[in-house]
Protein backbone atom coordinates (compact mmCIF):
# COMPACT_ATOMS: atom_id res chain seq x y z
CA UNK A 1 0.00 0.00 0.00
CA UNK A 2 2.96 2.27 0.65
CA UNK A 3 4.43 1.34 -2.48
CA UNK A 4 1.17 2.30 -4.47
CA UNK A 5 0.70 5.64 -2.43
CA UNK A 6 4.51 6.39 -3.68
CA UNK A 7 4.04 5.33 -7.59
CA UNK A 8 0.59 7.44 -7.24
CA UNK A 9 2.87 10.27 -5.93
CA UNK A 10 5.82 10.09 -8.68
CA UNK A 11 3.05 9.90 -11.43
CA UNK A 12 1.32 12.67 -10.50
CA UNK A 13 4.62 14.80 -9.69
CA UNK A 14 5.28 14.06 -13.20
CA UNK A 15 2.00 14.96 -14.59
CA UNK A 16 1.87 18.39 -13.16
CA UNK A 17 5.51 18.80 -14.68
CA UNK A 18 4.20 18.17 -18.12
CA UNK A 19 1.19 20.57 -17.70
CA UNK A 20 1.74 23.72 -19.57
CA UNK A 21 3.68 26.45 -17.97
CA UNK A 22 1.96 29.74 -17.19
CA UNK A 23 1.93 32.06 -19.95
CA UNK A 24 4.38 34.88 -19.58
CA UNK A 25 2.47 38.33 -18.45
CA UNK A 26 1.86 40.28 -21.80
CA UNK A 27 4.31 43.15 -22.24
CA UNK A 28 3.05 46.79 -21.10
CA UNK A 29 1.70 48.38 -24.52
CA UNK A 30 4.24 50.83 -25.60
CA UNK A 31 2.66 54.97 -25.01
CA UNK A 32 1.44 56.29 -28.07
CA UNK A 33 3.80 58.87 -29.37
CA UNK A 34 2.84 62.28 -28.52
CA UNK A 35 1.76 64.79 -31.12
CA UNK A 36 4.21 66.63 -31.87
CA UNK A 37 3.85 70.29 -31.12
CA UNK A 38 4.02 72.55 -34.59
CA UNK A 39 6.96 74.83 -34.34
CA UNK A 40 4.96 78.40 -34.13
CA UNK A 41 4.99 80.22 -37.29
CA UNK A 42 7.14 83.50 -37.92
CA UNK A 43 5.21 86.96 -37.88
CA UNK A 44 5.59 87.40 -41.24
CA UNK A 45 6.12 84.75 -44.17
CA UNK A 46 7.02 86.11 -47.41
CA UNK A 47 6.97 83.91 -50.36
CA UNK A 48 9.83 82.22 -52.20
CA UNK A 49 8.37 83.36 -55.53
CA UNK A 50 5.67 85.61 -56.90
CA UNK A 51 2.86 85.17 -59.58
CA UNK A 52 0.31 83.20 -58.11
CA UNK A 53 -1.57 85.97 -56.56
CA UNK A 54 -3.14 83.80 -53.07
CA UNK A 55 -6.11 85.69 -52.49
CA UNK A 56 -7.77 82.87 -50.32
CA UNK A 57 -5.76 81.74 -47.06
CA UNK A 58 -6.68 78.85 -44.39
CA UNK A 59 -4.98 77.10 -41.68
CA UNK A 60 -5.50 73.46 -41.78
CA UNK A 61 -5.92 72.69 -37.70
CA UNK A 62 -5.32 68.97 -38.56
CA UNK A 63 -2.19 69.11 -40.95
CA UNK A 64 -0.94 72.10 -38.84
CA UNK A 65 -0.18 74.26 -42.04
CA UNK A 66 -1.11 77.29 -44.14
CA UNK A 67 -3.12 76.46 -47.81
CA UNK A 68 -3.61 79.50 -49.70
CA UNK A 69 -5.46 79.33 -53.37
CA UNK A 70 -4.16 81.14 -55.95
CA UNK A 71 -6.05 83.50 -58.78
CA UNK A 72 -3.61 82.93 -61.48
CA UNK A 73 -2.58 78.95 -61.13
CA UNK A 74 -5.58 77.71 -59.60
CA UNK A 75 -3.89 75.01 -57.55
CA UNK A 76 -3.61 75.26 -53.88
CA UNK A 77 -0.29 75.58 -51.96
CA UNK A 78 0.92 74.82 -48.99
CA UNK A 79 2.64 77.95 -47.49
CA UNK A 80 5.70 76.78 -45.06
CA UNK A 81 7.62 78.95 -42.41
CA UNK A 82 10.10 79.34 -44.34
CA UNK A 83 8.62 81.18 -47.66
CA UNK A 84 8.34 77.55 -49.73
CA UNK A 85 5.67 76.80 -51.37
CA UNK A 86 4.23 73.70 -52.28
CA UNK A 87 1.11 71.75 -53.81
CA UNK A 88 -1.34 70.47 -51.81
CA UNK A 89 -4.12 70.18 -54.56
CA UNK A 90 -3.42 70.35 -58.65
CA UNK A 91 -6.37 69.78 -60.88
CA UNK A 92 -6.61 70.92 -64.49
CA UNK A 93 -10.32 72.27 -63.72
CA UNK A 94 -9.30 75.08 -60.76
CA UNK A 95 -8.71 77.86 -63.18
CA UNK A 96 -8.61 80.31 -60.16
CA UNK A 97 -9.02 79.10 -56.75
CA UNK A 98 -10.66 82.25 -54.82
CA UNK A 99 -12.21 81.64 -51.08
CA UNK A 100 -10.96 78.09 -49.48
CA UNK A 101 -12.37 76.23 -46.37
CA UNK A 102 -11.39 73.56 -44.52
CA UNK A 103 -13.52 71.56 -43.73
CA UNK A 104 -11.83 69.06 -40.68
CA UNK A 105 -14.98 67.23 -39.66
CA UNK A 106 -14.96 65.32 -43.01
CA UNK A 107 -11.68 65.83 -44.03
CA UNK A 108 -12.40 68.25 -46.91
CA UNK A 109 -10.84 71.40 -48.20
CA UNK A 110 -13.50 73.53 -50.46
CA UNK A 111 -12.66 76.05 -52.68
CA UNK A 112 -14.33 78.56 -54.93
CA UNK A 113 -13.72 78.31 -58.52
CA UNK A 114 -13.60 80.94 -61.02
CA UNK A 115 -11.83 82.97 -63.67
CA UNK A 116 -10.14 85.80 -62.70
CA UNK A 117 -9.82 86.88 -66.43
CA UNK A 118 -13.31 88.21 -65.78
CA UNK A 119 -11.60 91.02 -64.08
CA UNK A 120 -8.87 91.83 -66.65
CA UNK A 121 -10.46 90.86 -70.42
CA UNK A 122 -13.78 90.32 -69.58
CA UNK A 123 -15.66 86.77 -70.31
CA UNK A 124 -18.68 85.45 -68.78
CA UNK A 125 -16.31 83.63 -65.85
CA UNK A 126 -17.67 80.94 -64.37
CA UNK A 127 -18.70 79.79 -60.63
CA UNK A 128 -18.02 76.38 -58.95
CA UNK A 129 -17.28 74.38 -55.79
CA UNK A 130 -14.66 71.94 -55.99
CA UNK A 131 -14.20 69.89 -53.20
CA UNK A 132 -10.92 67.65 -52.25
CA UNK A 133 -9.64 65.51 -49.86
CA UNK A 134 -8.14 67.21 -47.15
CA UNK A 135 -5.14 64.93 -46.38
CA UNK A 136 -4.79 63.52 -50.39
CA UNK A 137 -5.53 66.55 -52.29
CA UNK A 138 -8.00 63.94 -54.44
CA UNK A 139 -10.97 65.25 -55.99
CA UNK A 140 -14.07 64.40 -54.52
CA UNK A 141 -16.21 66.45 -56.39
CA UNK A 142 -16.59 69.45 -59.02
CA UNK A 143 -20.33 71.67 -58.66
CA UNK A 144 -21.05 73.66 -61.39
CA UNK A 145 -22.75 76.58 -59.46
CA UNK A 146 -23.84 78.52 -62.21
CA UNK A 147 -25.55 75.88 -64.22
CA UNK A 148 -28.94 75.99 -61.57
CA UNK A 149 -29.39 79.55 -62.20
CA UNK A 150 -33.29 79.66 -63.98
CA UNK A 151 -33.14 81.78 -66.62
CA UNK A 152 -29.95 83.63 -66.36
CA UNK A 153 -29.74 87.28 -68.10
CA UNK A 154 -28.03 88.16 -71.44
CA UNK A 155 -24.47 88.22 -70.59
CA UNK A 156 -24.61 86.81 -67.09
CA UNK A 157 -21.03 87.24 -65.34
CA UNK A 158 -19.96 84.23 -62.62
CA UNK A 159 -17.54 84.80 -59.96
CA UNK A 160 -17.29 82.42 -57.05
CA UNK A 161 -16.02 84.08 -54.27
CA UNK A 162 -15.76 82.80 -51.00
CA UNK A 163 -17.20 79.77 -49.22
CA UNK A 164 -18.40 78.82 -45.49
CA UNK A 165 -19.15 75.20 -44.33
CA UNK A 166 -22.01 74.54 -41.72
CA UNK A 167 -21.62 71.64 -39.19
CA UNK A 168 -23.87 69.24 -41.11
CA UNK A 169 -21.73 69.80 -43.97
CA UNK A 170 -24.03 72.07 -45.97
CA UNK A 171 -21.78 74.71 -48.13
CA UNK A 172 -22.40 77.99 -48.98
CA UNK A 173 -21.13 80.25 -51.66
CA UNK A 174 -20.65 83.75 -52.74
CA UNK A 175 -21.00 84.56 -56.42
CA UNK A 176 -19.84 88.49 -56.58
CA UNK A 177 -20.60 89.18 -60.00
CA UNK A 178 -24.84 87.70 -59.86
CA UNK A 179 -25.09 88.92 -56.32
CA UNK A 180 -26.04 85.57 -54.77
CA UNK A 181 -25.69 82.64 -52.56
CA UNK A 182 -25.31 79.19 -53.21
CA UNK A 183 -26.18 76.05 -51.42
CA UNK A 184 -24.53 72.83 -52.11
CA UNK A 185 -25.79 69.99 -50.15
CA UNK A 186 -23.38 67.23 -48.81
CA UNK A 187 -24.50 65.10 -51.86
CA UNK A 188 -23.48 67.99 -53.72
CA UNK A 189 -26.50 69.14 -55.24
CA UNK A 190 -26.36 72.67 -55.60
CA UNK A 191 -29.12 75.06 -55.69
CA UNK A 192 -29.89 78.98 -55.55
CA UNK A 193 -30.14 79.60 -51.78
CA UNK A 194 -30.80 83.47 -51.58
CA UNK A 195 -29.98 86.41 -54.60
CA UNK A 196 -29.47 90.23 -53.48
CA UNK A 197 -32.17 92.17 -55.65
CA UNK A 198 -31.37 95.70 -53.87
CA UNK A 199 -28.83 96.55 -56.71
CA UNK A 200 -25.83 97.11 -54.19
CA UNK A 201 -22.84 95.05 -53.74
CA UNK A 202 -22.02 91.83 -54.84
CA UNK A 203 -21.58 89.46 -51.88
CA UNK A 204 -18.10 88.79 -51.04
CA UNK A 205 -16.92 87.11 -47.52
CA UNK A 206 -19.51 84.72 -45.77
CA UNK A 207 -19.80 82.92 -42.49
CA UNK A 208 -21.91 80.03 -41.31
CA UNK A 209 -23.41 80.93 -37.24
CA UNK A 210 -24.34 78.05 -35.55
CA UNK A 211 -28.22 79.34 -35.07
CA UNK A 212 -28.96 79.06 -38.62
CA UNK A 213 -27.96 82.12 -40.87
CA UNK A 214 -25.36 83.31 -42.98
CA UNK A 215 -23.43 86.69 -42.30
CA UNK A 216 -22.32 87.86 -45.57
CA UNK A 217 -20.05 90.80 -46.37
CA UNK A 218 -21.74 93.11 -49.28
CA UNK A 219 -18.83 96.34 -49.58
CA UNK A 220 -19.20 98.42 -46.59
CA UNK A 221 -22.25 96.69 -45.25
CA UNK A 222 -22.67 93.32 -43.35
CA UNK A 223 -25.93 91.33 -44.32
CA UNK A 224 -27.81 88.05 -42.19
CA UNK A 225 -29.21 85.44 -44.12
CA UNK A 226 -31.25 82.73 -42.47
CA UNK A 227 -30.74 79.80 -44.12
CA UNK A 228 -34.23 78.69 -43.41
CA UNK A 229 -35.78 81.71 -44.45
CA UNK A 230 -33.50 83.71 -46.70
CA UNK A 231 -36.07 86.08 -47.67
CA UNK A 232 -35.72 87.56 -44.81
CA UNK A 233 -32.29 88.63 -45.40
CA UNK A 234 -32.05 92.05 -43.06
CA UNK A 235 -28.68 94.36 -43.23
CA UNK A 236 -26.90 94.26 -39.84
CA UNK A 237 -26.61 97.82 -37.78
CA UNK A 238 -22.80 98.16 -37.34
CA UNK A 239 -21.19 100.59 -34.84
CA UNK A 240 -18.80 102.46 -37.53
CA UNK A 241 -18.84 102.36 -40.94
CA UNK A 242 -15.96 99.23 -42.04
CA UNK A 243 -15.57 99.50 -45.91
CA UNK A 244 -14.14 97.20 -48.43
CA UNK A 245 -15.25 94.17 -46.00
CA UNK A 246 -13.67 91.40 -47.99
CA UNK A 247 -12.78 88.14 -45.87
CA UNK A 248 -13.53 87.41 -42.70
CA UNK A 249 -13.26 84.53 -39.82
CA UNK A 250 -15.01 83.94 -36.69
CA UNK A 251 -12.31 84.06 -33.94
CA UNK A 252 -13.16 83.19 -30.05
CA UNK A 253 -16.49 84.41 -30.03
CA UNK A 254 -15.85 87.33 -32.68
CA UNK A 255 -16.37 88.06 -36.26
CA UNK A 256 -13.32 89.17 -37.61
CA UNK A 257 -13.71 91.37 -41.15
CA UNK A 258 -11.03 92.43 -43.31
CA UNK A 259 -11.57 96.08 -44.13
CA UNK A 260 -9.18 96.45 -47.45
CA UNK A 261 -10.08 99.99 -47.64
CA UNK A 262 -8.86 100.98 -44.55
CA UNK A 263 -5.90 98.52 -43.87
CA UNK A 264 -7.41 97.07 -40.77
CA UNK A 265 -9.28 93.99 -39.30
CA UNK A 266 -12.39 94.88 -37.64
CA UNK A 267 -13.83 92.12 -35.15
CA UNK A 268 -17.38 92.81 -33.68
CA UNK A 269 -19.42 90.83 -31.41
CA UNK A 270 -23.27 90.89 -31.52
CA UNK A 271 -25.75 90.55 -28.29
CA UNK A 272 -28.79 90.33 -30.05
CA UNK A 273 -28.75 87.65 -32.83
CA UNK A 274 -26.83 89.95 -35.37
CA UNK A 275 -29.55 92.84 -35.58
CA UNK A 276 -26.47 94.79 -34.50
CA UNK A 277 -23.30 94.63 -33.75
CA UNK A 278 -20.55 96.28 -31.90
CA UNK A 279 -16.63 97.10 -32.07
CA UNK A 280 -14.74 94.44 -30.60
CA UNK A 281 -11.55 95.48 -31.41
CA UNK A 282 -9.39 96.46 -34.39
CA UNK A 283 -5.99 95.28 -35.71
CA UNK A 284 -4.48 97.11 -38.25
CA UNK A 285 -1.31 95.85 -40.98
CA UNK A 286 1.32 97.70 -43.02
CA UNK A 287 -0.43 99.71 -46.27
CA UNK A 288 -1.01 97.11 -49.58
CA UNK A 289 -4.15 95.44 -50.16
CA UNK A 290 -4.83 92.27 -48.06
CA UNK A 291 -7.58 90.39 -48.88
CA UNK A 292 -8.17 88.05 -45.69
CA UNK A 293 -7.61 86.70 -42.66
CA UNK A 294 -6.62 82.96 -41.27
CA UNK A 295 -6.94 81.95 -37.68
CA UNK A 296 -3.78 80.16 -37.00
CA UNK A 297 -4.19 79.06 -32.55
CA UNK A 298 -4.80 82.21 -30.68
CA UNK A 299 -3.06 84.63 -33.69
CA UNK A 300 -4.81 86.57 -37.24
CA UNK A 301 -2.71 86.22 -40.19
CA UNK A 302 -3.56 88.54 -43.16
CA UNK A 303 -2.71 87.71 -46.38
CA UNK A 304 -1.12 90.01 -49.10
CA UNK A 305 -1.63 88.52 -52.67
CA UNK A 306 0.11 91.16 -54.78
CA UNK A 307 -2.56 91.50 -57.41
CA UNK A 308 -0.45 94.24 -60.15
CA UNK A 309 2.60 92.99 -59.62
CA UNK A 310 5.65 89.83 -59.28
CA UNK A 311 6.83 90.32 -55.68
CA UNK A 312 6.72 87.27 -53.78
CA UNK A 313 2.88 87.22 -51.70
CA UNK A 314 3.31 87.06 -47.71
CA UNK A 315 1.36 86.56 -45.03
CA UNK A 316 1.45 88.90 -41.93
CA UNK A 317 0.22 88.76 -37.58
CA UNK A 318 -2.03 91.12 -36.91
CA UNK A 319 -3.09 91.88 -32.98
CA UNK A 320 -6.43 92.79 -32.08
CA UNK A 321 -6.51 95.19 -29.53
CA UNK A 322 -9.90 94.42 -27.23
CA UNK A 323 -12.47 97.60 -27.11
CA UNK A 324 -16.21 98.09 -25.91
CA UNK A 325 -17.38 101.13 -26.41
CA UNK A 326 -20.54 102.10 -25.99
CA UNK A 327 -22.87 105.20 -27.51
CA UNK A 328 -21.66 106.93 -24.43
CA UNK A 329 -18.09 105.94 -24.53
CA UNK A 330 -17.89 104.11 -22.37
CA UNK A 331 -14.79 102.02 -22.69
CA UNK A 332 -13.60 98.64 -21.08
CA UNK A 333 -10.20 97.45 -21.80
CA UNK A 334 -8.32 95.15 -20.57
CA UNK A 335 -5.06 95.97 -17.81
CA UNK A 336 -2.32 96.06 -20.74
CA UNK A 337 -3.97 98.65 -23.02
CA UNK A 338 -4.83 100.76 -20.38
CA UNK A 339 -1.06 100.60 -18.69
CA UNK A 340 0.18 101.52 -21.77
CA UNK A 341 -2.60 104.61 -21.86
CA UNK A 342 -0.92 106.11 -18.63
CA UNK A 343 2.61 105.46 -19.60
CA UNK A 344 1.99 107.14 -22.69
CA UNK A 345 -0.34 110.11 -21.11
CA UNK A 346 2.36 110.44 -18.88
CA UNK A 347 5.52 111.36 -21.63
CA UNK A 348 2.60 113.25 -23.38
CA UNK A 349 2.42 115.61 -20.04
CA UNK A 350 6.59 115.59 -19.69
CA UNK A 351 7.13 116.90 -22.92
CA UNK A 352 4.13 119.41 -22.05
CA UNK A 353 1.93 118.99 -24.86
CA UNK A 354 -0.35 122.08 -24.40
CA UNK A 355 -3.29 120.50 -26.61
CA UNK A 356 -4.23 117.65 -24.08
CA UNK A 357 -7.62 116.90 -26.13
CA UNK A 358 -5.58 116.59 -29.40
CA UNK A 359 -3.18 114.74 -28.36
CA UNK A 360 -5.44 112.14 -26.54
CA UNK A 361 -7.60 111.88 -29.47
CA UNK A 362 -4.45 110.52 -31.38
CA UNK A 363 -3.26 107.94 -28.42
CA UNK A 364 -6.99 107.07 -27.90
CA UNK A 365 -7.00 105.76 -32.18
CA UNK A 366 -3.68 104.57 -32.12
CA UNK A 367 -3.56 102.17 -29.38
CA UNK A 368 -7.77 101.64 -29.89
CA UNK A 369 -7.83 101.78 -33.64
CA UNK A 370 -4.23 101.03 -34.77
CA UNK A 371 -1.58 98.57 -33.34
CA UNK A 372 2.07 99.70 -33.45
CA UNK A 373 4.06 98.32 -36.75
CA UNK A 374 5.65 96.07 -34.23
CA UNK A 375 2.26 94.45 -33.06
CA UNK A 376 3.19 94.84 -29.66
CA UNK A 377 0.55 97.42 -28.11
CA UNK A 378 3.25 100.27 -28.84
CA UNK A 379 6.50 98.68 -27.17
CA UNK A 380 9.28 100.50 -29.09
CA UNK A 381 11.28 103.14 -27.44
CA UNK A 382 9.46 106.60 -27.09
CA UNK A 383 11.52 108.18 -30.39
CA UNK A 384 10.35 105.56 -32.03
CA UNK A 385 6.33 105.70 -30.54
CA UNK A 386 6.15 109.37 -31.48
CA UNK A 387 7.82 108.89 -35.16
CA UNK A 388 4.94 106.10 -35.71
CA UNK A 389 2.11 108.13 -34.37
CA UNK A 390 2.72 111.71 -36.19
CA UNK A 391 3.44 109.95 -39.33
CA UNK A 392 0.76 107.94 -39.37
CA UNK A 393 -2.08 110.07 -37.66
CA UNK A 394 -1.16 112.58 -40.44
CA UNK A 395 -1.61 110.40 -43.28
CA UNK A 396 -4.65 108.56 -42.28
CA UNK A 397 -8.74 109.10 -41.92
CA UNK A 398 -9.39 107.36 -38.86
CA UNK A 399 -12.88 106.94 -38.26
CA UNK A 400 -14.99 106.15 -34.50
CA UNK A 401 -13.12 107.45 -31.55
CA UNK A 402 -12.95 111.00 -31.59
CA UNK A 403 -12.39 113.98 -28.85
CA UNK A 404 -15.50 112.82 -27.23
CA UNK A 405 -14.28 109.11 -26.42
CA UNK A 406 -10.95 110.60 -25.64
CA UNK A 407 -12.43 112.90 -22.80
CA UNK A 408 -14.14 110.15 -21.66
CA UNK A 409 -10.72 108.26 -21.13
CA UNK A 410 -9.92 111.58 -19.66
CA UNK A 411 -12.54 110.78 -17.21
CA UNK A 412 -11.87 107.15 -16.09
CA UNK A 413 -8.00 108.26 -15.33
CA UNK A 414 -6.37 106.22 -18.02
CA UNK A 415 -3.97 108.65 -18.56
CA UNK A 416 -2.89 108.77 -15.37
CA UNK A 417 -2.84 112.86 -14.49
Amino acid sequence: MRNQILVTAIVCAMLAGCAAEPEPPAPEAAPEAATPTPAPLPEVIVAERGGFIPEGIEYDMTNHRILTGSLAEGSIFQLHGDGRVTSVVTDPDLVSSIGIEVDELRDRLLVANSDFSVFQTGGAGQAKLGVYNLATGERLAMVDLAAVIADPPDGAVYFANDVAVADDGTAYITDTRMNLIYRVDTDYQASVLHQFDDGGTGPNGIVHHPAGYLLVARGAALWKVPVDDPAAATEVTLPEEVPGQDGMVWTAGRLAIVSSADNRVVALTSDDDWATAELAGVATYEEGQATTVAVVGDDLYVVYPHFGDEDPPSVRRVVLLSVQQDANCNFAADDRIVEHLQAIGRRVFRRGVRDLRLHARDVVQQLFLRSSLSGRYLLKGPDDVWGVWYEDVARSNYGGIGCRCASRAFQLGWFGW
